[in-house]
């Protein structure tokens, strides 16, 4: 939360600590990801509410042995 505005971090992050800048110029909000500066979108809090991506995503994975997804698999899937 930067100015009492949330973003969103992509998936991998949980636990981490990064570098977070602000670029004044760009009005953004960025991290350092792998040397290259990665910029994060403000939190839309009613599309979040809204979505049924979560549900829809449980119903297409179901758990069986050696389909488990690391935060690593997810993070490459958003950021391809």
């Amino acid at each position: 939360m930067v100015d009492d505005i949330p973003y969103e971090m992509p998936l991998g992050y949980r636990g981490c600590k990064v570098q977070v800048f602000r670029c004044f110029l760009e009005n953004k909000i960025k991290v350092l990801h792998e040397g290259k500066l990665m910029t994060l979108n403000q939190v839309d809090l009613h599309g979040n509410a809204r979505d049924r991506r979560i549900k829809s995503e449980a119903n297409k994975e179901k758990m069986t042995p050696g389909s488990v997804r690391t935060a690593a698999q997810h993070f490459d899937k958003d950021h391809a």
